[in-house]
């Protein structure tokens, strides 16, 4: 037996159980990252709904990374995905965004499970806490086209997967090793990544470690960026039997000494340890043809302080914010195929337990000033079945239910935390609010329903509807920064205070997609129209010192169109551009949400021979003045830019590759409109972070 996990809406798993399926109905794997001239890796990503392969792309990207230069985080990487973007906070810690959608909008899986962020100011995504070279495959799900990887994901779904490896007879070992260098941030990178067994079971290790200083932006002014990242693991699997295979496998990541540029805090460490488990069973019990069981459990510590990593205690004193995540859950799976069907069902669960505290040394010893987290405690178990249905040669439809039963608690909310006056959450909530954090539960249901039309002269017709149901987060809930600080009559900056009253959002999305693919060119083309009801906005109210942020429900609507293309001019030679623009509005009010990318355009040309090739990309973004200040995320408007990157690669024998390039060849000043950098992490008012100004780099790869 020999199990592989599985693509959502791929050719790789339900799809070709079908007759007569095309191979580009639902998801097809394309090139979606700096795609100049790819590294030869084995990390493959898919995409769902975008341009479907042409033989010539095949050349470039079947098997093939899109990881080409060395990268700080995997948020980073999927900065070049046509419709997402990623916030800046530093050199660590990108915040994907998908059409317009992020945080908690979008579910980020690791092999299999969750990882919670510890930090309320999101200073460490989920994707900051895993490395890339040692993943095999990424999987990026736009919008809610499936009900089986958990509750939510409005925006979308990322799934990084590490697969079973497969052996060369007489050859029981594989691996890679990496190393890169950017001269602009001295930032050096280094993977190794080894795997042994047979055709029976299999133990892979891997390690990957970065070293980065600050970058220069092309001003030549400095950008505190500089951090260090340890990710270490271990992978076990093997056949208990010929029907079922056991894989195991432990992870954790080190990061340390994390600049943020623009914050008054850096972090001096932020530690995640993730435990996994996989069992797959394939043979036929009763009316289930196969089923897996996934469990995780992922421990994050996290620290943010103004003066362990750079000395900028000033006349505010010490501060220090210690915080924990906890998150664990597990999915059972099951799949029942027919002669053109297939059914997919199961359960899972999802649990979090997050805390923080900040502190505040003027000289007397630490003294808290907020319970930022007070014991949030969310619990999610879902219900979902998902029918494929193959009608004709031409059609396939899609239909999924998924019933959720939520609950939410702030177990510390009337905890004092200082021998001087102060509020605790619950007062704070009711300040604010006139509410408690009571234990609330809720049950939410969603919907997809999806037809795909095969379609004459290789043109083919994607639609996708959805309801999806995604629950406030622990910061939306119950946050609580006291800001008053009544010693010597000073108060301290704004409350940021969370809403426990909300109301989940409810996304109505539908989407529609044309695309065409030919031996010499493929395009396609994508609407979406997202109405949410019960938007959670946060925004800034009162002035002074009586200014807050808080939350509330609004009525939003998102849309959006995505353009893809590519053309081979010769065997040898292949031009592409990808075009996308999402618009993002409060319809209450008719104002603008925050955090929404303008006009963005990428255009590509490479060359690519079988030994060497070379190649150049052209990131456009328009300016973009549709901001919302109040939100606290956006910092005004933003200048439009375009920037030039250009990339080689030469193969010096068939193991070796070596790459090197330019980043920002023209050394231009520029800064994404999303953007994240503020001067307190627990005051959240944005403050836009510079990217890096011209920067050379260089990377081999050895696989064995």
């Amino acid at each position: 037996m020999s199990y592989k996990p599985e693509v959502a809406r791929s050719t790789h798993s339900w799809l070709m159980h079908f007759r007569g399926a095309r191979p580009y109905l639902f998801a097809v794997p394309v090139l979606v990252a700096s795609a100049i001239v790819q590294a030869d890796h084995s990390m493959a990503i898919d995409v769902i709904g975008q341009v479907p392969e042409t033989a010539a792309e095949q050349t470039l990207t079947t098997e093939k990374s899109a990881i080409t230069r060395p990268m700080n985080d995997s948020g980073e990487l999927l900065r070049s995905i046509n419709g997402m973007t990623a916030t800046r906070r530093g050199g660590h810690g990108f915040e994907p965004i998908i059409r317009g959608q992020q945080q908690s909008q979008i579910n980020i899986l690791s092999d299999g499970g969750y990882i919670v962020s510890a930090c309320p100011g999101r200073m460490d995504p989920a994707t900051s806490y895993i490395g890339m070279e040692t993943f095999d495959k990424v999987t990026v799900i736009k919008g809610n086209r499936s009900v089986i990887y958990g509750s939510g994901g409005s925006g979308g779904t990322i799934l990084f997967e590490r697969q079973r490896p497969e052996f060369e007879k007489g050859k029981p070992y594989q691996g890679k090793i990496t190393l890169g260098h950017t001269d602009n941030s001295e930032a050096t990178s280094g993977s190794v990544d080894v795997s042994a067994g047979s055709g029976r079971g299999f133990v892979r290790a891997y390690v990957e470690k970065t070293d980065s200083g600050n970058y220069d932006d092309g001003d030549g002014n400095t950008v505190s960026s500089a951090y260090e990242s340890l990710t270490q693991g271990i992978l076990l699997g093997f056949d208990v039997t010929d029907a079922d295979y056991v894989q195991l496998g432990y992870e954790q990541s080190r990061q340390d000494d994390i600049h943020y540029a623009g914050n008054g805090m850096d972090s001096p460490y932020a530690d995640a340890d993730n435990v996994r488990g996989k069992w797959v069973h394939e043979a036929v019990i009763g009316f289930v043809d196969m089923f897996e069981l996934n469990l995780y459990r992922t421990d994050v510590e996290h620290l943010m302080d103004n003066y362990s990593v750079r000395d900028r205690v000033g006349m505010m004193g010490q501060m220090s914010s210690p915080a924990s995540s906890e998150s664990w859950g597990g999915r059972w799976l099951g799949r029942s195929y027919g002669e053109s069907s297939e059914l997919r069902f199961g359960l899972d669960y999802r649990a979090s337990d997050q805390e923080v505290t900040r502190y505040m040394d003027m000289g007397m010893g630490p003294m808290a000033t907020s319970i930022l987290w007070p014991d949030a405690e969310l619990r999610t178990t879902g219900l979902f079945t998902e029918f494929d249905y193959q009608l004709n040669s031409q059609d396939m439809l899609r239909a999924g239910l998924r019933v959720d039963h939520w609950t939410a608690d702030a177990t510390a909310a009337n905890d004092t935390y200082s021998m001087m006056p102060s509020r605790t959450p619950n007062q704070l909530y009711q300040t604010y609010y006139g509410t408690d954090a009571d234990r609330r539960s809720e049950n939410e249901v969603s919907l997809v329903f999806g037809w795909d039309r095969d379609m004459a002269n290789n043109i083919s017709v994607s639609a996708n509807v959805s309801r999806t149901a995604r629950t406030p987060d622990a910061t939306e809930l119950y946050i609580a920064s006291d800001k008053e600080m009544t010693m010597m009559g000073m108060t301290m900056q704004d409350d940021w205070v969370g809403n426990p009253g909300l109301d989940s959002e409810i996304h109505y999305q539908i989407d529609l997609t044309v695309q065409q693919s030919t031996n010499v060119y493929s395009w396609s083309a994508t609407a979406f129209y997202d109405h949410v009801e019960d938007y959670i906005e946060r925004y800034q109210a009162g002035t002074g010192n009586d200014s807050v942020l808080k939350y509330r429900n609004v009525s939003a609507r998102l849309t959006g169109l995505e353009v893809e293309g590519q053309y081979a001019l010769s065997d040898n030679i292949i031009t592409r551009a990808t075009v996308a623009y999402t618009r993002g509005m409060n319809t209450d009010d008719d104002t603008d949400l925050a955090q929404i990318a303008p006009l963005e355009a990428h255009l590509y040309a490479d060359y690519k021979t079988e030994r060497w090739g070379a190649g150049l990309e052209w990131v456009i973004a328009n300016a973009q003045d549709r901001v919302n200040e109040e939100s606290g995320y956006d910092a005004g408007p933003s200048n439009g830019f375009g920037v030039l990157h250009l990339k080689a690669f030469y193969e010096i024998v068939e193991p070796i590759k070596v790459e090197a390039g330019i980043e920002n060849v023209l050394d231009k000043t520029y800064a994404y409109h999303v953007n994240s950098a503020n001067v307190d992490p627990f005051n959240p008012l944005a403050e836009r972070v510079n990217e890096p100004g011209r920067q050379y780099w260089m990377k081999a790869t050895y696989q064995f």
